[in-house]
Formats: structure tokens, C-alpha cells, sequence
């Protein structure tokens, strides 16, 4: 569980990083991204990877991390901008469904 919340924290960390300028007016260079958040990022992101993957094998943890970044990716796209369209959540419905089916 601990792992799944250092990703999920991994995962909201990049979603901001990556829509701060949008979202924020938060005007920082990409050096002084990888400077402040650079060395944090990685090292979470290296042990819940490396963690996933010895539970779960490659096919595993690809799915648990593309599952948590898709729900985390999306419920914050929706709360900071707008809703997908029917067809953009079928899609994405479908994705989630394959990462879901490989940890079966």
C-alpha cells in the first residue's frame, strides 16, 4: 500500500510539473524543475517501480503504474479543465480495462 501511495504522489508530482505554467502561471525553467524535483521524483518512482516489479514481474507493474497514472491523469485533468467526451472515455475505458485484464 505504501508503494501505491509513493506512486500516486510520484504521479500528481508530474501532472503538476507538467501543467503548472497552464494551471498556475508558475513559470519555472525546466532546470530549476530537475533541480528542486528532479532527485524526489526519481527516487520514488525507482523504489515503487523496482518494488512492483519483484511482486509482480514487468507485465504486473506496467499495469499498476499505467493504471494509477491513467486514474490520476484523468481525475485531474477533469478537476483542472473539463470533463472527456463519450468517446475519449470509452477509449481510455478500454486502456483501463487491458491493464486490468494483464493482472489477471
Amino acid at each position: 500500500m505504501l508503494y501505491v501511495f509513493l506512486t500516486i504522489i510520484l504521479y500528481i508530482l508530474l501532472y503538476i510539473k507538467g501543467n503548472s505554467k497552464i494551471l498556475f502561471d508558475f513559470q519555472w525553467t525546466p532546470f530549476q524543475w530537475w533541480l528542486y524535483t528532479g532527485l524526489i521524483s526519481n527516487y520514488i518512482g525507482l523504489i515503487s517501480w523496482w518494488y512492483f516489479v519483484d511482486k509482480y514481474t514487468i507485465w504486473g507493474a506496467l499495469a499498476i503504474t499505467y493504471c494509477l497514472h491513467s486514474v490520476i491523469e484523468l481525475g485531474l485533468s477533469f478537476y483542472f479543465f473539463e470533463a472527456p467526451t463519450t468517446q475519449q472515455l470509452v477509449g481510455l475505458s478500454m486502456l483501463m480495462i487491458g491493464g486490468f485484464l494483464i493482472l489477471k
